[in-house]
Formats: structure tokens, C-alpha cells, sequence
């Protein structure tokens, strides 16, 4: 039996929607302006952002400073 740590097709929850939603509006959001209009403190948000590149959603292109959000898949 093989065990696959990759999640198949795992939804995003509520607060990782808000987070694609702001991302799409605003691809060169920063981690603490998007922390602070979802009212999560940086580590919840950089948890979530972890959480979203591990399934898929999103990338980063471009420096912190400067980069942008990239949405690789709907939710």
C-alpha cells in the first residue's frame, strides 16, 4: 500500500479563499497588508500561504518586495 502525502483535490477553506480573492485583486499584495485586511497575525497568514503553494494555488515570481501573487488554479 502506497501512502501519498500530497492532498488529491483538497478544497480550500474559507480564510484561503479570502486570501486568493485579495491576491486576484491585488497580485502584488504584501504578506502584511493581506494579514491585516483578513485580521490574521503573519504567522496564520504565512501557514495558510504555505498551505495554498502546497496544493497548488498559488506561486510566487519576483522578490518579496517586489514580486507578485500568481493564481495557478481556481478554487
Amino acid at each position: 500500500m502506497h501512502i501519498q502525502n500530497e492532498p488529491v483535490n483538497e478544497p480550500v477553506n474559507e480564510r484561503q479563499q479570502a486570501i486568493l480573492s485579495k491576491m486576484k485583486q491585488n497580485p502584488s499584495i504584501t504578506r502584511e497588508n493581506l494579514a491585516n485586511k483578513l485580521d490574521v497575525s503573519i504567522a496564520t497568514l504565512k501557514r495558510e500561504l504555505t498551505s495554498l503553494r502546497k496544493k497548488g494555488y498559488i506561486s510566487r515570481r519576483g522578490s518579496d518586495k517586489n514580486g507578485q501573487w500568481i493564481i495557478l488554479k481556481n478554487q
